[in-house]
């Protein structure tokens, strides 16, 4: 019930003294009267005594867990309508199911953001608020009491996609479909900030695959915070879908530039010259060597996946098939096989095990692509370009390009024992190709490329900026190397 200043009140569920304090002072601060409980018979008893306007709540805790809580206040006419959200540390679709089958209204993974706490209890409460609102103006009060209570606050779900407001977004547009989502640009109703909302719906036939691969593309990326790597700011659910909202790329992808250089014949070679492929080489290999230090396979590198900002840096994004290197939850059975066909590792076209060394020769394909106009290998079906990968000899680069050739040999070997352990081992193989020291600037790196190649001509402004862009790409990669349990000295190349 609101206070008597008009303040909602919010009840707050954990065993975790300092998670509970943590939530406490976020929700205090946008001015809510919270309370808090220990567990969940401590919580029934506060919300039959005075009931909250929102409920946040622990799943695991003793006496009374989660689940048990949100059954019983379901259960009960006078509780039903209440708002539910779960905290959990698990991103098992298990027990995603179990809490919508309960009536949960929204989930959030722990450690919980401020931002994302804030903006899923305002959703909540608005919708919670519309709810009441119709059941008045359509005069069925009578009737909802008496439904099934984990449905009250859950209308069927609808055949058609959101057209309206979803917890708080304005869908504009739709930028694309995959196999298991749909991309919409949104636009956010308090801000105006543009972003990308990438939804998969929720549906009762759904066998769990699709959700989980979903719910860990999100606890993957969101643990990276690096500047080559795609914001993620948040994972909802909303009566219909699950939706992950993402930073919003208005410069399109790398396969785009691609696309442009071809039309604008940059140079009579080539998409781009060697000193502009570079420098995205620089800056993807940096995303790489965070993602992987995450413990994150992404599995899917091509120019697609690789988005452009307005200042000229990168962003590594589309982790829907990412895998933690040492998760027990493997989705992908043996035989089975992700990826791009064009740019895919041998291991990974014959559905092997996959570590960080096959994201390496995916990145190497794309380098081929782009220092050559075309990807490394060329076919008319699928199988005939995975057999390729597997057993054909790359082929060899133009005389012009030959420097470039033992890197080249070594990220696209068939062995993944043969190619670079690291990305931070292919900056590093970059600096000695230069000549360059290990804590040299990418400057001397790319100074040294426009000097045998000669300074690119009518590039765009968007090229020279992805050039400047490398310089701080491979700085945050050293630093982080520095900070690592590896002295940079031990990085090859390096001294």
């Amino acid at each position: 019930m609101p206070s008597a200043a008009g303040q909602l009140n919010i009840l707050v569920v954990d065993d975790d003294s300092v998670i509970r304090e943590l939530l406490r002072m976020h929700l205090a601060s946008a001015d809510f009267v919270v309370r808090i409980a220990e567990d969940g018979e401590d919580a029934l008893a506060q919300i039959l005594s005075n009931a909250p306007d929102l409920i946040i709540t622990d799943i695991s805790m003793p006496r009374m867990d989660g689940f048990e809580l949100l059954e019983t206040v379901r259960a009960r006419p006078t509780t039903a309508f209440i708002p539910i959200i779960l905290l959990s540390q698990h991103s098992d679709v298990t027990i995603f199911r179990r809490g919508m089958e309960l009536g949960a209204d929204d989930f959030l993974a722990k450690p919980v953001k401020r931002q994302d706490l804030l903006n899923s209890v305002a959703a909540r409460l608005k919708r919670a608020a519309q709810s009441k609102q119709n059941l008045h103006n359509t005069k069925r009060a009578d009737d909802a009491i008496s439904a099934e209570p984990a449905l009250l606050s859950r209308p069927p779900p609808s055949n058609r996609m959101p057209t309206e407001d979803l917890d708080g977004y304005r869908l504009i547009k739709k930028l694309g479909e995959g196999g298991m989502s749909q991309v919409f640009l949104a636009e956010r109703a308090d801000s105006g900030e543009r972003h990308v909302l990438k939804l998969v719906r929720i549906t009762a036939d759904e066998d769990g695959e699709v959700m989980q691969r979903f719910i860990t593309e999100y606890a993957l990326v969101s643990q990276i915070s690096h500047p080559n790597v795609a914001k993620i700011f948040h994972q909802g659910f909303s009566e219909t879908h699950a939706y992950i909202a993402m930073e919003y790329f208005a410069e399109g992808d790398l396969r785009k530039l691609i696309q442009l250089s071809h039309t604008l014949q940059l140079t009579p070679y080539q998409t781009l010259t060697p000193h502009t492929a570079v420098a995205i080489l620089i800056q993807v290999a940096a995303a790489l060597s965070a993602v992987h230090k995450g413990g994150i396979v992404h599995r899917d590198m091509k120019p697609d996946n690789v988005m452009l900002r307005a200042d000229g840096s990168l962003a590594l994004a589309d982790f829907g098939i990412a895998k933690h290197a040492h998760t027990d939850l493997d989705l992908t059975m043996h035989g089975e096989v992700f990826g791009t066909p064009v740019y895919i590792a041998p291991e990974q076209a014959t559905g092997q095990k996959v570590d960080q060394r096959a994201d390496i020769y995916s990145l190497g394909a794309m380098f081929f692509e782009l220092l050559t106009g075309k990807p490394p290998y060329q076919a008319r079906d699928a199988q005939t370009m995975l057999e390729l990968h597997v057993n054909a000899p790359l082929p060899k680069l133009p005389q012009h390009l030959e420097r470039f050739t033992p890197l080249l040999n070594s990220m696209l070997a068939k062995n993944p024992d043969d190619r670079p352990s690291s990305a931070l081992v292919v900056l590093a193989e970059l600096g000695r190709l230069f000549g360059t020291s290990g804590t040299a600037s990418v400057n001397g790196i790319l100074a040294n490329e426009a000097l045998i190649q000669g300074a690119e001509t009518n590039k765009s402004s968007l090229i020279e900026r992805i050039n400047r862009a490398a310089e701080v790409s491979i700085a945050l990669s050293f630093s982080a190397a520095a900070k690592s349990y590896h002295p940079i000295s031990a990085v090859p190349g390096f001294s």
